[in-house]
C-alpha cells in the first residue's frame, strides 16, 4: 500500500474514519466533494424560479 495516501487521508479523516477501515479514504473524498459543493453560489435563475415558486404558492393562498 501507498504511504502517502495513507498521510493524506489520515490529516483530513477525524476519529470516526477509523471506524471506516479501508472506507475511510472513500469517506474524506465524499466529505470534501460535500463542502466543496456546500460553497458553491446558487445560480441567480434558480433563485428566480424560487422567488416565482413562493409568489405562485402566496397568490394560490389569498
Amino acid at each position: 500500500m501507498d504511504d502517502s495516501k495513507e498521510k493524506i487521508g489520515s490529516e483530513v479523516s477525524g476519529p470516526e474514519d477509523d471506524l471506516l477501515g479501508s472506507n475511510s479514504e472513500i469517506a474524506v473524498k465524499l466529505r470534501q466533494f460535500y463542502t466543496a459543493i456546500q460553497e458553491e453560489e446558487i445560480p441567480e435563475k434558480f433563485l428566480d424560479l424560487l422567488e416565482k415558486l413562493d409568489k405562485a404558492e402566496q397568490g394560490s393562498q389569498s
